[in-house]
Order: structure tokens, then sequence, then C-alpha cells
């Protein structure tokens, strides 16, 4: 007589001879600048939004309100008449700050002249990023301003139309292990205050804080 025994009917006895299976990873994927290009050229990025690549991350932008276009164009008509030879400023145009990123600041002022640029311009090139927040105060102050610091553009500008007032961030600290990039400098301006405009370490011209609001 045999002595095997079998399991019943709708039991399963486990395999004591197998391992179980090791738990997987989760992983985020990071898109590249390579890979959010290839998806806005096959359809898969909206043509009627605004998006902007920050640390593999793709972000859709809110419309622009009336106070936000007013304060942008005013500031950059003013920059256009200030900025010396060897300088120009790019509105909502992409800056390339690594492999993962390519946000679009509102106004950036790069060495050289428009013409000088055949590629577009990098966190090298550029002295100077500045934002118009009213809408996206948070997101300007923790996301782009991290993105900007661990690139080492060495100027923020975060012209806060809530507030009216003008924060000035410089001295960009890089990423240190989990601790993200940041600026050790703050500066803000309000009222009559004047807002200076710093190349290469001098001072090409001042402008009130007023002068940088909407009406």
């Amino acid at each position: 007589m045999s002595s095997d025994v079998y399991p019943a009917a709708g039991e399963h006895r486990a395999d004591r001879s197998r391992k179980p299976p090791t738990e997987g990873r989760v992983r985020r994927l990071r898109f590249t600048r390579d890979m959010y290009h290839e998806m806005a050229k096959a359809g898969i990025l909206r043509q009627d939004r605004r998006y902007q690549l920050l640390d593999g991350i793709i972000f859709v932008m809110p419309a622009m309100s009336h106070p936000h276009w007013l304060a942008l164009n005013s500031l950059n008509a003013l920059l256009i008449k200030r900025l010396p030879d060897g300088w120009c400023s790019t509105c909502q145009s992409p800056v390339v700050t690594d492999e993962f990123g390519e946000p679009e600041p509102d106004l950036a002022i790069l060495r050289g002249a428009l013409r000088d640029y055949s590629v577009k311009p990098t966190a090298a090139d550029t002295a100077i990023v500045i934002e118009v927040s009213d809408t996206t105060a948070g997101f300007d102050r923790r996301r782009k301003l991290v993105a900007y610091a661990e690139a080492g553009i060495p100027e923020y500008w975060l012209i806060n139309l809530v507030d009216r007032a003008v924060e000035v961030r410089t001295d960009p600290r890089p990423r240190d292990g989990n601790t993200a990039g940041a600026y050790a400098s703050l500066r803000t301006y309000r009222g009559d205050e004047q807002v200076p405009l710093r190349l290469d370490g001098q001072t090409i011209a001042e402008f009130p804080v007023t002068e940088l609001m909407p009406v």
C-alpha cells in the first residue's frame, strides 16, 4: 500500500523548497529633456498648454493673469532699455539646467547677444532669473528655487504681486546629499526701496519696487 498523502481538493500545499519572492524596488521615472521634447513632437503634450520640466517632472503651468502679464512685460521693457552691451534678456524662454531640467523663467538675463545662441542657453550663461508670482508663489519658492540654486544661477528674483514685494536671492548652494539646493542670502524689498540690478558685481540700474508692480 502506498504511503503517499495527497492534498484534498481545493487545498494548496506550499513548496517549501522555493524561496519567497524578494520585494521589488519602486522607482520614479524621471523624464530627460530628449524624452520631454519627443513627447511634445508626438502630440502627447498638448500645444494649448504650457509645460515646464524640472528635475525630470513635467509640470502643467496655469494660465497667466492680467496682473502677471502687465508686470512681466513692463519689467522686460525696462530691462531692454537698461541692459548694457554684452547682455540680453529673454521672456518665458527655456534655460537648460541639466539633463532633467528645462525651466522657462518669466525673464532671464543672459551674457552676450541673442544671436550668439545657436542652441538654448544654459545656467552657465545666465546671470539672473526672474519669476513674476501671483498664484504660483509656493511653487516658485520651492521647485523653481531649488532648480535655479542647484544649477548655480547666481541670482533669483521673485516679484511677489500678492504682497507687493521683490525677493532677491543670491549665493546659490548645490545639493548636499539629501538636502536640496538653496540660496544662502535673501533680501526682500518693499515700497519705494530700490532693487539693484547687478551684473558681474557692478550695479547697472536700480528699480523702485512700485515700478515693478502692476497698477
